[in-house]
């Protein structure tokens, strides 16, 4: 059985390695169960009489014959809800797992020159290389934070010049609506004083 494990995409629950959020348990194909329901009694059981031996041996066994396939549909169907329950669990665990993958590399700046509680040379190839690797994180994660930060300036002046040309451009349109306004008003008043001129 383990073998034949090894050669499918579930290998990694046999393995000694740690289990990634990336490992996905093969998809259990599900069955069509129609639905469990109570028969009303044929016309073949109606017309069935009692007088044969073997009439009763007949009606006995397809009795028998419908209660054993009514039990295996019950069987198969308390499984396929078995495993949708559990595919939904294990996809729960991998978020959670995933979660702690991200916030892992997060933490990654505290490197451990001697996590083991080893001693170590300093001047060893080894602390070297972790030292390098350190540094080379530590310039990039500057990198990354100076980058962010000019962006967010960018933004903030972008959003500062875009709130001045919008308050401009209300203060135009107020102005132009008092214009318009105080039009209003002398086109009324010429309308009047045509209206009096007429009359006189």
């Amino acid at each position: 059985v383990f073998t034949r494990l090894e050669e499918t995409s579930a290998r990694f629950l046999i393995s000694s390695s740690p289990i990634k959020s990336s490992s996905r348990l093969p998809t259990m194909p599900l069955a069509i169960i129609s639905p469990i329901k109570c028969a009303p009694k044929s016309r073949l059981h109606c017309n069935m009489s009692s007088k044969s031996t073997r009439e009763k041996k007949l009606k006995e066994t397809v009795k028998n014959l419908t209660k054993q396939v009514t039990m295996l549909k019950e069987h198969v169907s308390a499984l396929q809800a078995t495993v949708i329950l559990q595919g939904r669990y294990c996809d729960r665990v991998r978020r959670h797992l995933e979660t702690q993958e991200k916030k892992g590399c997060q933490d990654s700046d505290n490197i451990k020159l001697n996590g083991d509680g080893m001693l170590r040379l300093l001047t060893s190839d080894e602390v070297f290389e972790k030292v390098l690797q350190y540094q080379e994180h530590q310039q990039a994660k500057a990198a990354e934070k100076e980058t962010r930060k000019a962006a967010q300036e960018a933004r903030t002046q972008e959003m500062t010049a875009w709130i001045q040309e919008d308050e401009a451009r209300k203060n135009r349109n107020k102005a132009k609506t008092e214009q318009w306004k105080v039009a209003i008003k002398e086109w009324e008043a010429e309308q009047v004083l045509a209206k009096q001129e007429k009359r006189k």
